[in-house]
């Protein structure tokens, strides 16, 4: 099924859980707001959302530091990164991701580097 993540169009509580994979860097925030508010309503008490997302070293790292970390791989990605036209990727890193689950009712179980992404774990409270 295709369609908006900000409004889905699914029964409230039908699903145990909700997976977004890139999502959210490519929305204008008020719209990620309203995503986010929508796959609460679409989950079952207790059901997990998995957020995947790049990871903020990809944009905004030091060559250096990810060679040194990553090998090949850190300069492949932050390369890569230089030639995306992401419009919102800033607004997505610069966000409170803990606080801002905790706002829509969301309760923080892993936030994880697996670069050259972030993977994030909340359960629905």
């Amino acid at each position: 099924m295709q369609g908006l993540a900000e409004r889905s169009g699914f029964t409230a509580r039908r699903f145990d859980g909700v997976t977004a994979c890139f999502l959210f860097h490519e929305m204008p925030p008020r719209f990620a707001e309203q995503a986010l508010a929508e796959f609460r309503r679409v989950l079952k008490p207790g059901g997990l959302l998995s957020v995947l997302e790049p990871a903020a070293e990809q944009f905004f790292g030091r060559p250096r530091r990810l060679l040194r970390k990553y090998g090949w791989r850190g300069i492949y990605f932050w390369w890569l990164a230089r030639f995306v036209h992401e419009p919102f990727v800033a607004a997505w890193q610069k966000r409170d991701v803990p606080a801002w689950l905790a706002r829509h009712g969301f309760e923080l179980i892993e936030d994880r580097d697996l670069f050259p992404a972030r993977l994030i774990t909340a359960r629905k409270v």
